[in-house]
């Protein structure tokens, strides 16, 4: 509370820190999103593409330039969907995606069991239960179906689900 001091925290236990940790009355906490397509130029290929504006779009000779001027960045767009927007300081993929599983592997072993005392086997259903997720073409995964295949009670699933998006993992989204 004495003198002049700013410090700087990262965490993933979202969990915890949401939970009112001492900290947190006192502590700016950002929720920081992957970075965009025109951040990923920057930070990943030195390019710099400019802001575009609806009113670009939809002026047709303005669309045709902008077509011509953005082109040249679409050898870079596998690249950036690959990642997600996230950024890794290595350039090796397989490192990020080890990245990416030891993230995951410490989210479910430890943040999700802070949360609920869950067993074994729910954390191994877990894995399955996000693949699926990833995997479904979008409006196909449903609790009935995802149960189903994972053998688990759809009470469970709900449970699950909930407290992954209490964490951060997924993102439920209701039907209209």
């Amino acid at each position: 509370d004495e003198g002049n001091m700013r410090v700087f925290f990262t965490g993933s236990s979202a969990i915890e820190i949401n939970k009112g940790a001492d900290l947190s009355r006192r502590a700016l906490i950002f929720h920081i999103k992957p970075i965009s397509f025109r951040e990923f130029l920057v930070f990943k290929k030195g390019e710099t593409l400019e802001k575009i504006t609806a009113s670009q779009l939809f002026n047709t000779n303005e669309r045709r330039e902008l077509i011509l001027k953005t082109s040249k960045f679409n050898d870079y767009l596998p690249e950036y969907f690959q990642t997600g927007g996230v950024l890794y300081p290595s350039s090796e993929p397989e490192a990020f995606y080890k990245a990416i599983e030891n993230t995951l592997d410490k989210i479910i072993h430890s943040d999700l069991e802070y949360l609920r005392q869950i067993n074994v086997k729910i954390e191994n259903d877990v894995h399955k239960l996000l693949e699926i997720i990833a995997i479904s073409p979008a409006g196909e995964a449903n609790y009935s179906n995802i149960a189903s295949n994972l053998s688990i009670s759809k009470p469970t699933l709900i449970k699950v689900i909930s407290d992954l998006e209490k964490i951060g993992l997924v993102k439920r989204i209701s039907p209209c």
